[in-house]
């Protein structure tokens, strides 16, 4: 999604800034992990196929990702998205699907993803109002990803058997976008958009 493509936002601990070519050979080596291919639910590509890959989450209008820095040595840890999918009761607003990866292991517990999704939560709210729904789907190994997201006041919608995963949802309500404006503040939280 183009919307992104010149911003870049800054928290206490982490930068979200847009996913360009130079991020791709680090994605690359994380998604050879094994570990983080069975959290994201991922299969290993070819380096040509993450450099398509990066031109998609570029250019598909449902598709946003950022990725995720350390804010101190502002390298790479992970990456945060939104896929769009239409609402089921009504095509004028949106479904927004939530995955976020904190690919360096140091970076893990230290409350960096919650930061990050409060902030990337933030900037859909304010710049996609279509969005009334986030959900999140997640295999039942990954449990870290499970507490993360009912710390967040995501809940239970359903169990999805043949693929092992759960589904939690979250509607975009009047007290979920005062919390988040909170958090922002809280997070001292700016957002930049350069030029291009």
């Amino acid at each position: 999604m183009r919307l992104n493509e010149h911003t870049v936002i800054t928290g206490k601990s982490v930068i979200l800034t847009p996913y360009v070519s130079e991020h791709v050979e680090q994605y690359h080596k994380w998604m050879q992990d094994p570990f983080l291919q069975e959290m994201t639910a991922s299969e290993p590509l070819s380096i040509e196929e993450e450099y398509d890959n990066q031109k998609s989450w570029r250019e598909d209008d449902e598709k946003l990702t950022f990725i995720i820095l350390d804010r101190e040595s502002e390298s790479m840890i992970g990456d945060v998205n939104l896929f769009i999918t239409e609402n089921e009761d009504s095509a004028e607003v949106w479904n927004g699907e939530v995955e976020i990866m904190i690919a360096e292991e140091s970076a893990r517990r230290k409350g960096v993803a919650t930061e990050a999704i409060r902030l990337f939560m933030h900037y859909v709210c304010e710049h996609l109002p279509r969005v009334q729904l986030f959900f999140v789907k997640i295999g039942d190994s990954n449990e870290s990803s499970l507490k993360l997201f009912e710390k967040l006041d995501f809940r239970f919608h359903k169990h999805v058997e043949v693929f092992s995963e759960t589904e939690l949802r979250q509607s975009v309500t009047g007290a979920l976008t005062n919390s988040l404006k909170e958090h922002w503040a809280d997070y001292s939280a700016t957002l930049i958009n350069k030029p291009p």
